[in-house]
């Protein structure tokens, strides 16, 4: 038979080499980016079964090979991971808290999100801690005991003030008010005796001495200002 030359490009994962003119070759891996495949005479190799096959036809099912093999091995471009909840982050949450009890003593559900920024003392700190290194779709139910929660209840936090400084209808035992301090802020109180001149107060947070549950669910994760944006290979 005549001889015929050939020569083809394969990529740098793929390659067939015709070793010498009696056509002894191998497989393997390459270190340039692209080899040059070049055959003089026909080689004919045997395979199972006594069928012949010549070396243009094995060049041929390699190119038919080499553009898919060559397109899977490009590099993935790097993604950045879903924004985990750390200090700074901006957050969404949706809530139902409970009591020991199971009674629901607040929930958001099928209302707006609770939006808050991890780290600036907006949430409790048990609950706040516990959301650290969460993700947006993530559940979680946190069961924080009062220690965790408003802390424990204390006898002598109240105060009297005069009947005249509060409305009319706050003048009922159990009655809840929220009061301003000397500093502007502001906080609950409730309605604890009503003498003649004078109104006793609790200054105890309405949940303080309780061990509460939170239900809780991550809708979105911002993160931090400023912070670089994290990727993987």
């Amino acid at each position: 038979m005549g001889s015929s030359r050939r020569r083809a490009s394969l990529p740098v994962r793929l390659r067939y080499h015709a070793a010498d003119h009696r056509g002894r070759g191998k497989i393997g891996p390459v270190h340039s980016p692209v080899l040059h495949f070049e055959c003089t005479r026909p080689i004919f190799h045997s395979l199972p079964g006594g069928v012949m096959i010549r070396a243009h036809q094995i060049l041929a099912v390699i190119l038919s090979l080499a553009a898919p093999i060559a397109a899977a091995a490009q590099a993935t471009p790097a993604t950045a991971p879903a924004a985990a909840i750390e200090k700074g982050s901006t957050v969404q949450l949706e809530y139902t808290l409970k009591d020991d009890a199971g009674a629901v003593l607040d929930s958001n559900k099928g209302q707006s999100p609770f939006t808050y920024t991890q780290g600036e003392a907006q949430l409790i700190p048990g609950l706040e801690k516990q959301l650290v290194g969460m993700h947006a779709g993530e559940e979680k139910k946190v069961v924080l005991p009062p220690e965790e929660a408003y802390g424990r209840a204390d006898p002598g936090a109240q105060t009297e003030v005069s009947r005249d400084l509060l409305p009319p209808e706050a003048l009922t035992v159990g009655a809840r008010l929220m009061a301003r301090n000397s500093t502007g802020e502001q906080r609950p109180v409730m309605v604890k005796e009503i003498k003649e001149k004078t109104v006793v107060l609790d200054l105890n947070h309405p949940l303080a001495g309780k061990t509460l549950v939170f239900e809780v669910k991550v809708l979105g994760v911002e993160p931090p200002k400023g912070a670089e944006p994290k990727s993987t290979n």
